[in-house]
């Protein structure tokens, strides 16, 4: 699903949602958490049931696995109307090998999708 997230949308399918940018945004992370649950549920239950004693362990790697992908969704939109460039991409990287600089980067990009999304947005 992450790979879905590379290439920016047609401008008039984010313009067709007639959102406030923020409340855009909020609706396009939950949707995502939605189906990445969705598709990682059945998978997370049987781990958690036949280890119990790793259990705590799944559940962080299925919340960092959220951050994860609310940090693709939030850098998606901070290169809109355009790919994501190579900046953004090298930040991506570095944050899959260090998990805690998601905390750091995923408001400077949601900070930045939303200048970019008022734009279209109105």
């Amino acid at each position: 699903t992450l790979a879905y997230y590379q290439l920016p949308d047609y401008e008039y399918y984010v313009w067709a949602h007639n959102m406030k940018p923020a409340r855009f945004l909020l609706h396009k992370i939950k949707t995502a958490i939605g189906y990445a649950t969705l598709l990682a549920l059945p998978v997370v239950v049987m781990l958690c049931i036949f280890f119990t004693a790793n259990a705590g362990y799944v559940l962080l790697f299925l919340l960092a696995g959220y951050v994860y992908l609310c940090c693709m969704i939030a850098a998606r939109y901070s290169a809109y109307p355009y790919e994501i460039n190579l900046p953004v991409g090298i930040l991506l990287a570095i944050s899959i090998g260090v998990p805690p600089t998601l905390l750091a980067i995923l408001p400077y990009f949601v900070n930045r999708s939303l200048k970019r999304l008022s734009a279209v947005l109105k």
